[in-house]
């Protein structure tokens, strides 16, 4: 197998040929790249569940091809961090591609047989030669419609595309308690299922499947929920009108509002939910 049929156009690890986009939410990933790994709970538990419904698709798709037993040659881990997945991903195709916009995330990858970093509205890979492409928790900080388009432009016919991203209703505790504070955006504004689908059907593809999952972790205060979103670097807010530090009276109140309306007494805990949507299209 020629690995050059991948055509990456000289741009693996060139972050000057990288589009300069989401440069805010980039910044704050390149900061959490050496703290990831160890909270991404989330993260793990939502790639979990992509690479089930990724295998099952792509089962089906080998089905109608005249060698369906063969593994694929190409896959690509878009948006891939530090690669929580890398190892499981590298099982399912003969060559992975590790592809981020942070530099710092790709340093601390250990697919060192392929990486590149690139833009995702805007992908350096030739036209259809991506068996399949996986992206978890990745497109919630991009513009949807042009990441899918992108995906599904790389992807061969009869190749499939996973995404896992974020709805709203995510962090709505969170949410709650800030409301009771004041008018600000303290929770990045998700777009809706209905959005996500509208975008998509704006996109040639041959089959569509979409599915909702809630995951609820537990947190002695809000402060450990915010720790955590930090060294995740998730803590990003796009619409944020104020940018400067909360005041310690606005954060106590916070936290007094979400103990007050949230406190679990059977875990003795806070909750935090997440609202996890996976969309699989086959091309």
């Amino acid at each position: 197998m020629n690995k050059l049929k991948l055509d990456l156009t000289n741009s693996s690890l060139n972050a000057e040929s990288v589009k300069q986009t989401n440069q805010s939410a980039v910044k704050r990933f390149e900061q959490s790249a050496s703290t990831y790994k160890q909270k991404a709970r989330l993260q793990k538990d939502t790639g979990r569940l992509l690479l089930k419904l990724i295998d099952e698709a792509l089962v089906k798709s080998q089905d109608s091809k005249p060698f369906p037993l063969l593994m694929p040659d190409f896959g690509l881990d878009l948006g891939c961090g530090p690669g929580l997945f890398t190892n499981e991903l590298a099982k399912r195709c003969h060559y992975l591609t590790s592809s981020d916009l942070s530099m710092a995330m790709l340093h601390s990858n250990d697919n060192d047989a392929g990486k590149v970093c690139a833009d995702s509205h805007s992908l350096p890979f030739r036209t259809s030669s991506i068996d399949w492409c996986y992206s978890s928790l990745m497109v919630q900080w991009c513009d949807f419609e042009s990441v899918a388009r992108e995906a599904l432009r790389v992807v061969k016919p009869g190749g499939v595309v996973a995404i896992a991203t974020l709805l709203p209703g995510s962090l709505f505790e969170l949410e709650s308690a800030w409301k009771e504070v004041d008018s600000g955006q303290h929770i990045h504004q998700y777009q809706t299922e209905f959005e996500l689908k509208q975008a998509l059907s704006s996109l040639d593809f041959n089959k569509l499947s979409t599915s909702k999952k809630d995951f609820v972790y537990w947190y002695k205060d809000a402060m450990a929920l915010a720790k955590e979103l930090k060294s995740l670097g998730a803590n990003f807010v796009k619409q944020r009108s104020n940018k400067g530090l909360v005041s310690l009276n606005k954060w106590r109140d916070m936290e007094s509002n979400y103990k007050r309306l949230f406190f679990n007494l059977e875990n003795q805990a806070l909750p935090a939910t997440y609202c996890v949507q996976t969309i699989v299209i086959t091309k």
